[in-house]
């Protein structure tokens, strides 16, 4: 009588969707940072202070790996697990349109050096300093006719 109702209940509980409680909890991952926002960030807060932009044409410089003064997206874009294919090229993320002034995908000696001002033009409530509220493109706005 108890195996019966043991297997009763089970079924009851697999036909409705309710859980087992032998499923592992759904963990949230927060998205990857930005590679250039990371080597820029050498404070590792939420914030490209004044004291980093000033640095930033040495902070970008670390990412040269094969040291011919340029960033190539090989560089400047995360690196891939073995085996993966890179996706081809999106839109490139605010700091390297920022940085990137000629639009080539490469980030020249010239820009590297030119950091520091191409990204106080990302700058919008002009405190010195880049917070999330500057990094991110605003949201378009809904269309009010639907």
């Amino acid at each position: 009588m108890k195996t019966t109702c043991t297997l009763l209940a089970l079924t009851a509980m697999i036909a409705t969707g309710a859980e087992t409680g032998t499923d592992k909890p759904e963990m949230k991952r927060r998205p990857p940072i930005p590679l250039l926002f990371a080597v820029l960030n050498t404070e590792r807060d939420s914030v490209i202070s004044a004291e980093e932009i000033a640095a930033a044409s040495e902070s970008l410089a670390k990412l040269d790996r094969n040291e011919d003064g340029t960033l190539t997206p090989r560089e400047y874009l995360p690196k891939l697990k073995k085996g993966m294919r890179p996706p081809k090229f999106r839109p490139s993320p605010i700091l390297v349109k920022a940085l990137d002034t000629d639009k080539d995908r490469v980030i020249s000696a010239e820009e590297i050096t030119a950091a520091p001002v191409s990204l106080l033009v990302l700058d919008k409530n002009e405190d010195g300093q880049l917070s999330r509220e500057d990094l991110h493109r605003p949201k378009p706005p809904k269309d009010s006719a639907e």
